[in-house]
């Protein structure tokens, strides 16, 4: 990739690596990129937060970080906030196993890169990091301006969106941005059109698929959204986002062990995600509802809706176990 030295470059920069000695030596790579301020996090949990609290530009993060906080737990933190959707972030790693690497197929600007790194390297890819960020952003601006141009007529609001679509070189990021804004506004046939047609070019497209399963949860249509759901895991099997979704439709589904068991794989990725701590904690407390259901068929199941309404409580309030 040829550098274009009028490229936007990001100016400060997160970078977060458990190995001090690689992580200096990353600090100095990106300050010889031309970067006004690096910071350097050992722990991730930290850099975590400060990503959050600071205004950050971008972040360059190990795969392989020590402690409970892996580099896939903190890139999916970060993707699940709606502030960092289209945050640059490089992924270093070293030797990994293909599947390990599926899930970035999940997530617009990010970029993984094997090391040795190299400076050059580094600022090619942050240029083009921030150049798709800046993409995305204003053609996030540009399908909102259309509908409010639009008047929030639905027929008004699709017109104005195929005719940014058809404009782009590349349609189907802009279809997705255009379907979650169909979607937030119930204009949800319009949307499902979208995801229809993005999914007839591309049937392993990931955020097609993911938007396509929400949509469906809204609608309803549980079955339909869990056939999607799977789809997509056979593509990418360690979205955290996405197994919780499973969850909770299985939940829907009074399938609680099913649900079950989705918290759990979500859990192994981000033992701290408290989404999934949560709806474990219903999962269970659904499963032990049906237990008392069975055993007093011919009871009001009042009680155990009190009771499943009492662990729903707990768990929000964090006292998981009780």
């Amino acid at each position: 990739m040829a550098t274009d030295p009028k490229s936007p470059l990001p100016k400060k920069i997160a970078v977060i690596d458990s190995d001090a000695a690689m992580a200096n030596l990353t600090e100095k790579h990106v300050k010889a990129m031309g970067a006004d301020l690096v910071d350097v996090f050992i722990d991730p949990d930290l850099g975590y937060k400060s990503i959050r609290s600071e205004s950050y530009d971008a972040a360059l993060i190990d795969w392989k970080l020590k402690g409970q906080t892996s580099g896939l737990a903190l890139l999916s933190r970060l993707r699940r906030l709606p502030e960092f959707v289209y945050f640059p972030v490089i992924i270093s790693a070293g030797v990994l196993k293909r599947e390990d690497l599926r899930i970035i197929l999940d997530f617009q600007c990010t970029f993984v890169m094997e090391k040795p790194l190299r400076q050059k390297t580094i600022t090619e890819e942050f240029q083009a990091l921030k150049k798709e960020s800046d993409w995305y952003q204003a053609n996030e601006k540009n399908i909102a301006n259309a509908f409010n141009a639009a008047s929030m007529d639905p027929a008004m609001a699709r017109l104005a969106i195929d005719k940014i679509l058809a404009s782009a070189p590349n349609s189907a990021p802009l279809a997705m941005i255009a379907a979650k804004h169909l979607m937030n506004h119930n204009y949800l046939d319009h949307a499902h059109d979208l995801y229809e047609q993005t999914l007839k070019k591309d049937p392993n497209f990931l955020p097609a698929l993911n938007g396509k399963a929400k949509l469906y949860t809204k609608m309803g249509r549980y079955k339909e959204a869990m056939d999607t759901l799977k789809a997509a895991q056979k593509l990418s099997p360690q979205n955290i986002e996405r197994l919780s979704l499973m969850g909770e439709i299985e939940i829907s589904l009074k399938n609680p062990e099913a649900a079950i068991d989705n918290f759990k794989k979500a859990l192994q990725v981000d033992q701290k995600d408290t989404k999934a701590k949560v709806g474990l904690a219903v999962a269970k407390g659904m499963t032990k509802a049906m237990e008392l259901q069975t055993q007093a068929a011919d009871e009001d199941m009042s009680v155990a809706k009190m009771i499943n309404n009492l662990g729903v409580n707990l768990a929000r309030q964090g006292q998981y176990e009780k």
